[in-house]
């Protein structure tokens, strides 16, 4: 275990950031999407998008950028014609087919593609670990939810534009590999400390 943690310290101190502001925060605005688990002869409406958000904190070193995210993709929506269910049923049969537009933590790496004076666009690979929380309403009264927990990898790549010293906007495009991928398009500002 001490030889470990002394090989991850000498590594960390060997790629140390050559740039003076190595550290970042993030936060964007975006649009997630994705598709119902499964088809379903009774679903009268679907809503598979919505606005997605998120905040990062972010650590440059020479050969790549260490990424911690809070992530939010939003909530899907999924109405079946309720009048053979029972409450139990319907959230059941709710269960299965919703869209899955979850919220957790994001631990990932960037690596550079592309870059000049003032932009960089990045590959991105990491892990996310997810909640994702279904709640149904039955027409006759009955309220029941269910939370769905689970961790699965993103792959994806952002273009920034440095606008002064400390401050950058740009870009960011995700694939999440859920059960059902979820496409995930980001508009960001970044600040450099």
């Amino acid at each position: 275990m001490k030889f470990a943690f002394k090989g991850l310290s000498v590594l960390l101190l060997a790629a140390s950031p050559l740039c003076a502001q190595p550290l970042s925060t993030s936060i964007g605005i975006g649009h997630a999407s994705t598709d119902l688990q499964a088809d379903h002869a009774d679903i009268v409406a679907q809503d598979t998008s919505s606005t997605s958000w998120q905040v990062g904190l972010h650590y440059q070193f020479d050969v790549l950028r260490v990424d911690f995210n809070y992530i939010d993709l939003g909530e899907g929506q999924v109405k079946l014609a309720s009048a053979t269910f029972t409450p139990d049923e319907y959230h059941q049969a709710v269960s299965s087919v919703s869209p899955v537009l979850s919220s957790g933590y994001g631990l990932g790496v960037a690596v550079p593609i592309k870059s000049a004076s003032k932009w960089q666009l990045n590959a991105q690979m990491g892990m996310f670990i997810w909640d994702n929380e279904i709640v149904s309403v039955h027409s006759q009264g009955g309220r029941l939810t269910s939370t769905e927990h689970g961790s699965d990898g993103y792959i994806g790549a952002d273009f920034s534009y440095q606008l002064m010293e400390n401050i950058s906007v740009g870009v960011e495009y995700r694939l999440y590999t859920l059960s059902e991928s979820i496409n995930n398009l980001t508009l960001q500002a970044k600040y450099h400390f």
